[in-house]
C-alpha cells in the first residue's frame, strides 16, 4: 500500500481527503498538520510523513478502510486518465484486481475517452471480453447500443486522435488481423482513429463467430453521435458506409442526419452525402430543423464569448444548409429558422452572401425577427455597407442603432474604419439615436478622436471627448506607442482647466496587474510631469503578476498616492510562497521592502517553505 498510495499522492482530489482525515485527526504531529495542502504536495519528503501518519491514525482508531481507500483511487485513475502512464495504470489495478475486476467496463469506456495511452486500452481490451461491455446510457429509439457500438462511439468523443495525423496511408493489415502477436495498438503515437475502429471491428468479429470477409452493420445512430466530435474524414467516411443501410431505413433517419449535418457545419461529410444519396429529397423539414436547434434562445443571458463561439459554428452551417438547398436535398421556403436572418448582427457578409444570392435568384423574401432587423454591432465596415444599401430588400426594413454601433466599433472590435464611418456627417442619415464616443478602445481610435474630431461638428453624439482611465480597463493594448501617445498628450494639456485626458494612479496599477514592464517604466519616468501618484497597489501587483523584470522596476520606487506608504500584502506573500517565487523575494529583501516583507511574513500564520526560512533566520 506504501508504494500503491505515493504513486497516487499527487492527484491533488485523492490527497485532500487524505489531508483532511490528518489534519483533523486526534493523533500526529503539529507542525505536519499546520503545512498547507499546496507545499506538501511539492515535497516528497513531507508526502511520506502525511501517508504515514494516515495509516498510524487508521491503526490506532481500528477504522477498516481499505474499500474506500481503493473506492478514491479508483476515482483517481478515472480523474486522471489523461496523464496517468501505462506503468502506474497496471500497479494500481495489479494490486488490488479483487476490487476493480468488476469496476473494468468503467475503467475501461472512461480510457477509451480520454486516455493518451493506448496501451491501457489493448491491456484492459486483454483483461476482459468486449462482449460484457454495454453502455445503457445511450440508445435510439428501438434498443440499446452494442457494446461494439459503444465503444466506437468512445473512441469518437477522444480528442488525443484529433491533432495525430498519419504520416503513411493506413494498412490493410488493420482490416483483418491474421497474427494476434501483433497489434496496431501498442504502437501509442502511429495508430490513427480508423485505424482503432477496424481494430475493434476485427475484434468484434472474432468473438462473435462473424465472417472476417463480410461487412457488419451500425446503428446510424453511432454516426449521429460521432458527428458531434471532431473526427477525421476518412473516420466519418467509414462510419457512413457501415451505417447507410440502417440510415436508408427511414426518411427520418436521413431527416435527421441531414439536421446533424447543419448544425455541426459539416461540409465534407455533406459531400458524402451527397455522393451517396444525390439529389435525394428529405421531406421532413420539421425533423431536420429539431436535430438543428439553430437560434439561441434568448441571447442576452449569454455573454460575448458564448455567443460568439455559437455563431462562429453557424458560418459552417449556413454554407452546408445553402450547399443542400442548391442540391435539391432539402427545400428552402420548409424552414423557419435558418432562412430566418437573425445573424445579421453577428456574421460578415461573407459568411451569407451565398444565401443572399439564392433569395434573390429565386425571388424569396428575407425575413427575420423585428428584433433582429435592428443592426447593434458589425463585424466589419463591407457588412455594414451591405446592410446599409439592402436594407429595403429585407422584411421589416433594417434600421442601425448610432449608439450601440459606436459602442461596439470602439470598445469590443475597436473596428477604427466602421467606426470612423458612423461618425462621418454623410453617412448621418443611416443611423437613428444618439451616440457616445467611448475611448476604452486602441491606439487609432483613440488618437483619432481626440486629433481630429470637434464636438461642435459631430451630429447626435453627447458628451464630451475625453480619455480617462478610471473607466479604462483594455489597459494600452500592450501598445508602448499608445502608451506614450497619452502621456504626451496630458503634459501638452497640463495648463488647461479640464484635460481631455485624464490619468491617474490606476494606469500604472493595471499595467503592473498584467506584468507590462515597458509600459509601466513610461509612467514612472513621467511621474514628475504626470502627478498622477503610484500607490502602493503598483508592487503587489506587480508580485502577483509574477514578473520578476516588473518586481525589479517597482521595489525602489517611493509611494507618492496620497494617504499611502509602503505595504506588501498577505496576498502578495501567498502569491511567492505557494508558487516558490524564490527570485521575487531575494529581489524584495534587496530593497526598501526588506524588513515591511519580513514584518508581514512574521504576522501571517502559514508554513514558510525551508529555503525562504533559512534566508528570514
Amino acid at each position: 500500500m506504501d508504494i500503491l498510495f505515493f504513486k497516487v499522492f499527487r492527484n491533488t482530489y485523492l490527497f485532500k481527503i487524505i489531508f483532511d482525515y490528518v489534519k483533523n485527526s486526534r493523533f500526529g504531529f503539529t507542525s505536519l498538520k499546520k503545512k498547507e495542502i499546496s507545499v506538501v504536495l511539492k515535497d516528497k519528503r513531507l508526502l511520506s510523513q502525511y501517508y504515514q501518519s494516515y495509516i498510524y491514525n487508521k491503526s490506532i482508531t481500528n477504522e477498516n478502510s481499505i474499500k474506500n481507500e481503493y473506492h478514491h483511487i479508483l476515482y483517481f485513475m478515472i480523474e486522471d486518465a489523461t496523464t496517468i502512464t501505462n506503468e502506474m495504470f497496471k500497479t494500481l489495478y495489479c494490486d488490488n484486481i479483487c476490487y476493480y475486476e468488476n469496476k473494468t467496463p468503467r475503467l475501461m469506456r472512461w480510457y477509451f475517452s480520454f486516455s493518451d495511452d493506448v496501451k491501457i486500452i489493448q491491456y484492459l481490451i486483454e483483461q476482459h471480453s468486449l462482449k460484457i461491455f454495454t453502455l445503457s446510457s445511450i440508445q435510439d429509439e428501438a434498443k440499446y447500443m452494442t457494446s461494439l457500438e459503444s465503444y466506437i462511439l468512445f473512441l469518437s468523443k477522444n480528442k488525443i486522435y484529433n491533432s495525430k495525423q498519419s504520416n503513411q496511408p493506413i494498412s490493410s493489415s488493420f482490416n483483418s488481423i491474421s497474427d494476434p502477436r501483433i497489434n496496431p495498438l501498442l504502437i501509442k503515437f502511429t495508430s490513427t482513429r480508423l485505424e482503432i475502429l477496424n481494430y475493434l471491428i476485427d475484434i468484434y468479429k472474432k468473438e462473435t463467430n462473424k465472417p472476417l470477409d463480410k461487412e457488419i452493420e451500425l446503428s446510424y445512430e453511432v454516426l449521429l453521435q460521432s458527428l458531434e466530435f471532431d473526427c477525421e474524414i476518412e473516420y466519418y467516411e467509414r462510419l457512413f458506409k457501415l451505417c447507410s443501410n440502417s440510415l436508408k431505413t427511414s426518411e427520418l433517419n436521413i431527416a435527421r442526419l441531414l439536421g446533424k449535418l447543419i448544425k455541426f457545419g459539416n461540409l465534407e461529410m455533406t459531400q458524402l452525402y451527397i455522393n451517396e444519396f444525390s439529389s435525394r429529397s428529405c421531406k421532413h423539414e420539421d425533423e431536420i430543423e429539431k436535430c438543428i436547434g439553430f437560434k439561441p434562445v434568448e441571447t442576452s443571458i449569454h455573454g460575448d464569448g458564448v455567443l460568439d463561439l455559437i455563431f462562429k459554428s453557424l458560418k459552417k452551417s449556413i454554407s452546408v444548409f445553402i450547399k443542400l438547398v442548391k442540391n435539391n436535398n432539402i427545400r428552402y421556403s420548409q424552414f423557419k429558422q435558418i432562412n430566418n436572418f437573425f445573424y445579421l448582427n453577428q456574421l460578415s457578409i461573407e459568411d451569407y452572401i451565398e444565401v443572399i444570392d439564392y433569395c434573390n435568384k429565386e425571388e424569396i423574401n428575407k425575413k427575420l425577427d423585428k428584433e433582429d432587423s435592428i443592426i447593434i454591432k458589425i463585424p466589419n465596415l463591407n457588412s455594414l455597407k451591405f446592410l446599409i444599401e439592402n436594407k429595403n430588400s429585407f422584411t421589416p426594413t433594417l434600421t442601425f442603432n448610432r449608439d450601440t454601433l459606436l459602442l461596439y466599433t470602439a470598445t469590443k472590435s475597436m473596428d477604427f474604419e466602421s467606426f470612423k464611418y458612423i461618425l462621418e456627417p454623410k453617412n448621418h442619415s443611416h443611423f437613428f439615436g444618439n451616440g457616445v464616443i467611448n475611448l476604452n478602445s486602441n491606439h487609432q481610435i483613440v488618437k483619432y478622436s481626440l486629433d481630429h474630431l470637434k464636438k461642435d461638428n459631430l451630429l447626435n453624439i453627447q458628451g464630451d471627448i475625453h480619455f480617462s482611465d478610471i473607466f479604462y480597463t483594455n489597459c494600452y493594448c500592450g501598445d508602448k506607442d499608445f502608451v506614450k501617445y497619452i502621456i504626451q498628450k496630458r503634459i501638452e494639456n497640463s495648463g488647461r482647466n479640464v484635460s481631455p485626458i485624464q490619468l491617474s494612479y490606476r494606469s500604472l496599477d493595471r499595467l503592473c496587474e498584467l506584468g507590462q514592464t515597458e509600459l509601466a517604466k513610461l509612467f514612472i519616468e513621467n511621474e514628475t510631469s504626470l502627478k498622477i501618484g503610484i500607490s502602493r497597489d503598483a508592487i503587489n501587483n506587480a508580485i502577483r503578476s509574477g514578473n520578476l523584470e516588473t518586481v525589479e522596476l517597482l521595489k525602489n520606487v517611493e509611494i507618492t498616492k496620497l494617504g499611502e506608504k509602503k505595504v506588501i500584502q498577505e496576498s502578495s506573500v501567498k502569491y511567492i510562497v505557494q508558487n516558490y517565487r524564490n527570485d521575487i523575494f531575494d529581489s524584495l529583501l534587496d530593497s526598501s521592502y526588506s524588513e515591511i516583507l519580513k514584518d508581514r511574513i512574521n504576522s501571517m500564520n502559514i508554513v514558510i517553505p525551508e529555503n525562504i526560512l533559512k534566508i528570514l533566520k
